[in-house]
């Protein structure tokens, strides 16, 4: 099964970005996200274009340029951004190991107990976050693959 999400265009400047005419607008991918929701990941979407002007073949094909590399263009940040998280996780995940480890070396009871417990605080963020938000950045990244391979149709 599919899903159909209309979009009614009422003049160009509702899909051109305002600062730069080969962008996608900022609303318009807001909206194509927020239709989205709800919809299964491994479900077929259809985009059904419809404008009160007149758009030429060209502008059909930019238009659906724009909606492929914006949300392309998405996945990259991502991607960076996860890359960037995991180093963060590894060195966290890093330093809890030692603090678990100092424990094992320290005579002051107090300042060991304080070191365990810290080490293994920082040992569940970083497994929490390894979990959580590695799940998180591939939903985010299927859905965007969803958007991407979506057929789109002119009215």
């Amino acid at each position: 099964m599919k899903k159909i999400i209309k979009i009614n265009l009422k003049e160009k400047n509702d899909y051109i970005n305002k600062y730069n005419e080969n962008i996608l607008s900022y609303q318009l991918s807001n909206y194509i996200l927020e239709e989205t929701k709800g919809i299964d990941i491994k479900e077929k979407i259809e985009f059904n274009i419809s404008s009160e002007f007149i758009m030429s073949e060209q502008e059909q094909k930019d238009l659906v340029d724009m909606i492929r590399n914006n949300f392309g263009a998405d996945i990259s940040e991502i991607l960076h951004q996860s890359k960037k998280q995991k180093l963060t996780y590894y060195l966290i995940l890093f330093i809890s190991i030692i603090l678990i480890i100092i424990y094992s070396i320290l005579k002051i009871k107090l300042l060991a107990q304080f070191v365990l417990i810290l080490g293994w605080v920082l040992l569940g963020e970083a497994i929490c976050n390894f979990l959580y938000k590695g799940i998180e950045n591939k939903y985010k990244i299927s859905r965007r693959k969803q958007i991407i391979n979506a057929k789109i149709f002119f009215k």
